[in-house]
């Protein structure tokens, strides 16, 4: 196999996700609307579909193969962070739409609500507020690159939290690997796009801009 034949697998780590539950199980829970007015609300439900439900376990799966580990002389330590890198960057590509979408104060009460669920999911314990301010400063650099449409700053940013103190760190660069960051960002990015056009629309995300562009057409007409 080839060196960094590995970047071509795993680039959909939300696939499964993609399908969540935007309508309410009983009549006791919140309807889909009253989830997407509330930031704490909010903030369960994305723990729910897109933390619980995606076991930090399963992350293991998108590792570099064998082969490609010894060549780079990838480390345990580098390992265990790439695999908790990804959930960072699915709650990223979710606070990047809540930022878009919503005005600051919904996204700052999203953006505390979700850091302790997210620091769960990574490490199943409690956290200090040292640990957690960490944390969100990881993610909300994210958003930030992305927001400003810079590929390298974001795939920098990566590099440097997940292969640092690799001894092979320019080989890793110069391969595109920082650049997965900005995949696995966007598409949990789409997904929740889409719940949130289908709850507050009636329809997906895509059937909403062709409906937008199409009246721009004829408004231009």
């Amino acid at each position: 196999m080839s060196l960094f034949s590995w970047l071509k697998k795993g680039k959909n780590p939300t696939s499964e996700a993609s399908s969540v539950d935007t309508s309410t199980q009983t009549s006791s829970e919140p309807s889909g609307n009253e989830v997407f007015k509330s930031p704490v609300l909010l903030a369960e439900w994305v723990n729910k579909y897109l933390l619980e439900a995606l076991p930090l376990e399963d992350n293991y799966k998108y590792l570099p193969d064998e082969e490609s580990r010894k060549e780079l002389n990838i480390t345990y330590e580098q390992r265990e962070r790439y695999i908790r890198e990804i959930p960072i960057l699915r709650i990223s590509g979710v606070s990047l739409f809540i930022k878009q979408y919503y005005n600051d104060e919904f996204w700052l009460k999203f953006s505390k609500a979700i850091y302790p669920f997210l620091y769960r999911h990574l490490y199943s314990d409690n956290h200090t507020d040292e640990q957690l301010t960490l944390l969100a400063n990881a993610v909300e650099k994210y958003v930030s690159f992305v927001e400003d449409g810079d590929e390298k700053e974001t795939s920098l940013h990566y590099m440097h939290r997940v292969y640092d103190d690799s001894d092979n760190f320019v080989k890793l660069l110069a391969g595109g690997v920082g650049y997965l960051s900005v995949e696995w960002l966007m598409e949990p990015y789409k997904v929740f796009r889409n719940a949130y056009f289908t709850v507050a629309q009636g329809m997906s995300y895509e059937s909403c801009k062709t409906i937008l562009e199409a009246m721009e057409k004829i408004e231009n007409s």
